[in-house]
């Protein structure tokens, strides 16, 4: 599916942009294979980041919840996830294909070689500055996702200790448990609104981010 939809894209991209240098001898073709693939993964790199971001998101909280030892299979990386994970990663899916985010890197593959000429990609100090940047925002936007529910869940643990001081015969580690995952269900479920529009906000931004590393990477 991957090879059938990078095909017929290609299709499509190639008759609107006629003046392509023409390699003339295998080494040249070569190096202009290089640099459109390293032009294709700076876009992917960036709408990566956004998923991995959520999947983290989602990670925190399944730690703090007590989810961490339930896992799924990730089809698409071929690796366990948990629930929490599973669920807003498929679910930031969802969204992205509901604001139209396949036409924005659609629209970012048409756009790059406006900006990036075929064969005139370099790899640049400014380049790997701006991507590194983007790659500690990951943990940063993943925070920020897990902050509401992440923070009720510290409060829960907090009364929990609270009230094991005061009712010392009460086993907090058993009740404990089902608390904290009740908490962290009943706070997801209040915050999922404002999950969708935070999605909202940061898949419009990927494409601001695509074409700022597409014009570092004309050099």
């Amino acid at each position: 599916m991957r090879i059938a939809l990078a095909f017929g894209t290609s299709l499509i991209v190639v008759p609107l942009f006629r003046e392509m240098p023409m390699p003339e001898s295998l080494g040249v073709l070569a190096s202009l294979v290089v640099r459109e693939i390293l032009v294709g993964m700076v876009i992917g790199f960036v709408s990566a980041l956004i998923m991995s971001a959520v999947q983290l998101a989602g990670q925190i909280l399944d730690l703090n919840m007590g989810l961490s030892m339930v896992n799924l299979l990730d089809p698409m990386t071929n690796t366990q996830m948990p629930v929490i994970g599973n669920f807003m990663f498929i679910l930031s899916i969802l969204i992205f294909f509901a604001i139209n985010g396949h036409h924005m890197l659609l629209q970012a593959v048409m756009d790059s070689y406006a900006l990036v000429p075929v064969g005139k990609a370099v790899v640049t100090t400014s380049l790997a500055e701006a991507m590194v940047d983007m790659g500690s925002d990951l943990f940063l936007i993943g925070f920020k996702v897990a902050a509401p529910v992440l923070a009720a869940l510290f409060l829960t643990t907090v009364a929990l200790g609270v009230l094991n001081r005061a009712v010392p015969q009460l086993n907090v580690f058993v009740v404990g448990m089902p608390v904290q995952l009740a908490v962290g269900i009943f706070m997801l479920m209040v915050v999922l609104p404002l999950f969708v529009s935070a999605l909202h906000v940061i898949f419009r931004g990927m494409s601001v981010d695509i074409m700022t590393l597409l014009r570092l990477l004309k050099g």
